[in-house]
């Protein structure tokens, strides 16, 4: 249906990039077809493959050694909606915790995308 549109399923590796060297991911990262490598803010360095990769990619960093922090399949939206409206992006997070109250939901996946601004916004 129009729901495998919106989201592709992927590998999510997670690194703590003071503990794990850039290069020593991208070393094993590129025997493997992974889709993107990023650095963020809080010094965390994600690795994201396909699905079919994911547990050959995971296996390989166990042999090497390299030690991650996460390692999951996610759903990844293929299209992310900003959200500006201060009370819309408050209905979405209200209904997103609603959501993950109930004892049968595993995960919830979302592409909306709410600027520092609403975060902040929301935190007073």
């Amino acid at each position: 249906g129009a729901v495998s549109y919106m989201f592709n399923k992927r590998g999510i590796i997670i690194f703590n990039g003071k503990e794990v060297s850039e290069e020593a991911i991208m070393e094993v990262a590129l025997n493997h077809e992974v889709e993107d490598i990023n650095s963020n803010e809080d010094a965390t360095i994600e690795v994201v493959c396909g699905f079919e990769q994911f547990e050959t990619l995971k296996e390989d960093f166990d042999k090497q050694n390299i030690k991650y922090l996460n390692a999951e399949i996610s759903m990844i939206p293929s299209l992310m909606i900003p959200v500006s409206d201060k009370e819309v992006a408050q209905k979405i997070l209200n209904l997103i915790d609603k959501i993950e109250e109930n004892d049968d939901v595993q995960n919830v996946y979302h592409n909306a995308e709410f600027s520092d601004e609403i975060y902040e916004s929301l935190e007073e």
